[in-house]
């Protein structure tokens, strides 16, 4: 039996790291203006003449402003069209094999603030550093929208 793999973009935030399924990445691009309003961690911008809703992630699992510096949107398709992930950090990709992948644990996921992510696994990101990955679920991130 063969072992599927699944192709992801992984990201830290915080002390966390995060994850996309890379097939519904459709671009990466230099954090443009986002507009805000009472949501602090939703707002707008534009992506190739689109209006684009944006999840800041920091502001939403975090609860603060992404550091200053260079950012980055992942500008993402989804069933409902397109969505922006705002992050500090460029993204690596990852391909996992899918037996790697654990769904986190209702009691974990219902109670904490990322409640948005679905799996975690283990993974070697640099020579000595291993960390925990959260896959986050894209119908989550939508319902957000």
């Amino acid at each position: 039996m063969r072992l599927t793999t699944l192709k992801l973009l992984i990201f830290p935030l915080g002390n966390l790291w995060l994850s996309l399924n890379l097939e519904r990445v459709k671009k990466i691009i230099p954090r443009p203006e986002i507009t805000k309003g009472r949501q602090k961690y939703l707002g707008v911008c534009y992506f190739e003449n689109q209006e684009v809703t944006v999840i800041d992630l920091y502001q939403k699992v975090l609860g603060g402003e992404l550091p200053s510096g260079k950012s980055y949107l992942i500008v993402v398709q989804s069933s409902k069209g397109l969505y922006g992930l705002s992050v500090g950090n460029l993204p690596i990709m990852r391909d996992v094999p899918s037996d790697q992948l654990h769904p986190v644990p209702a009691e974990y996921r219902e109670r904490d603030t990322l409640q948005i992510a679905s799996h975690m696994m283990q993974l070697q990101l640099q020579a000595n550093q291993t960390a925990t990955v959260f896959l986050l679920d894209e119908n989550r991130l939508i319902e957000m929208i």
